[in-house]
């Protein structure tokens, strides 16, 4: 019989749209790695020189010996082989296996079973390999495993294609933007509404015309995979922000899951700037692990910064990430806010969100504030701070801190 999450990993999972290609991946890679018993899966991606390890997934409590975004060498490693048919798609015991003997990678740590198919378009180029190894052989594995395996890398491409092409991505125009930043840094104020001044900014990134807009850039960067390096580029021309911002105000900045995890933040980050940043997570990516994505919070929170979640309310994701990651700031979506002063389930609800924060010790700040009326119920309500138009629009940096 199969079984409910191998059916789910062949359907549900495999649905349009470029913000779920990076969760598909995880979803696989995970699934493959717990069914098959492996220690290491992971997907690798090929460039004219390099393997760029695009997702990893390794069994919890063991030493990392691949990481996300780790580059090696092309022709140093088993994919470049396997891919050419030099060595085969299934070895039960690889680090005996006299095709890979002199491969660096099997003589620095112990590689066993090991499963590797290539992942190839209809135009018959390699996009990359799907693989998974254990540290000790395995003699159980078997013909039909490497038939498992196989199934989902023809998925996997079909996918990865299938979107490059509903997209039209201009890969070229993309990263040349990245590399030159060409993007501009906005400020929109976060107010305290019982009086309205201001105590922080949230930093919003703006593109040139010709680039598109925000959503759109954004979403054509998690097409590419290239979200990560968006958002580090984005992170490190904030020190100017930084540096300018008046004393004892705050500066909220959005990431994705993947770049909180990723992002080396101790770097791009130093210790006097850390206490005034509230790292916003966003809603644009699915949370599959919350203990993970928890400890990183954790050690974020040990460095200084503190943890907000952005548009809660938006959609179900966003109250679980309440739950589940206890964040210090709290950020209520548009939908929560409109009409409020009218509509007693929503006093009710927001009511609930307080009692929650004062609880935990969090900060709730309401999102989209457009009328005086949405004010007066919130700050009624307990609510200390809120932004949206009515209390500034977004402006250029340097044009609100001079």
């Amino acid at each position: 019989m199969i079984s409910q999450d191998f059916q789910d990993a062949l359907t549900s999972e495999f649905t349009d749209g470029p913000e779920n290609l990076i969760w598909k991946k995880r979803k696989v890679l995970k699934f493959l790695r717990e069914s098959f018993d492996m220690d290491v899966a992971f997907i690798s991606r090929f460039t004219q020189q390099e393997r760029v390890f695009e997702e990893v997934d390794s069994r919890p409590g063991l030493p990392s010996t691949i990481n996300r975004m780790d580059k090696s060498p092309l022709e140093q490693g088993y994919c470049s082989r396997i891919a050419r048919n030099q060595c085969p798609q299934l070895m039960t015991d690889a680090g005996a296996d006299p095709c890979v003997a002199d491969l660096e990678e099997t003589k620095a740590f112990p590689i066993g079973g090991h499963i590797s198919v290539p992942i190839v378009m209809s135009s018959g180029d390699t996009y990359g390999m799907l693989c998974a190894f254990s540290r000790t052989p395995r003699p159980d594995l078997k013909a039909r495993d490497l038939a498992v395996f196989t199934l989902f890398a023809e998925l996997l491409g079909r996918d990865i294609e299938t979107l490059a092409l509903q997209h039209d991505v201009d890969d070229h125009l993309l990263q040349e933007m990245v590399n030159e930043a060409g993007f501009f840094l906005h400020l929109q104020p976060i107010c305290a509404l019982l009086d309205q001044r201001i105590i922080g900014y949230e930093l919003l990134t703006r593109f040139p015309a010709h680039v598109g807009l925000t959503e759109d850039v954004f979403a054509r960067a998690r097409l590419l995979d290239q979200k990560v390096t968006l958002e580090e580029r984005i992170a490190e021309h904030t020190t100017d922000v930084l540096d300018r911002l008046p004393k004892g105000l705050f500066l909220n900045m959005n990431f994705s899951v993947s770049s909180l995890s990723d992002l080396d933040f101790a770097r791009l980050f130093p210790p006097h700037h850390r206490r005034r940043l509230v790292l916003e997570l966003t809603e644009h990516e699915r949370v599959t692990d919350y203990d993970s994505i928890g400890n990183r919070m954790a050690e974020l929170r040990a460095m200084g910064f503190r943890i907000a979640i952005d548009d809660v309310g938006a959609g179900f994701s966003s109250f679980r990430h309440v739950l589940k990651l206890r964040p210090d700031v709290i950020k209520l979506d548009r939908s929560l806010i409109s009409e409020i002063h009218k509509s007693r389930p929503l006093i009710s609800l927001l009511t609930g969100f307080q009692n929650y924060a004062r609880f935990h010790s969090s900060t709730i700040i309401a999102e989209g504030i457009e009328h005086a009326s949405e004010i007066a119920a919130l700050s009624g309500l307990g609510i200390f701070a809120g932004q949206g138009y009515l209390l500034g629009k977004p402006r250029p940096y340097r044009e609100v801190l001079g």
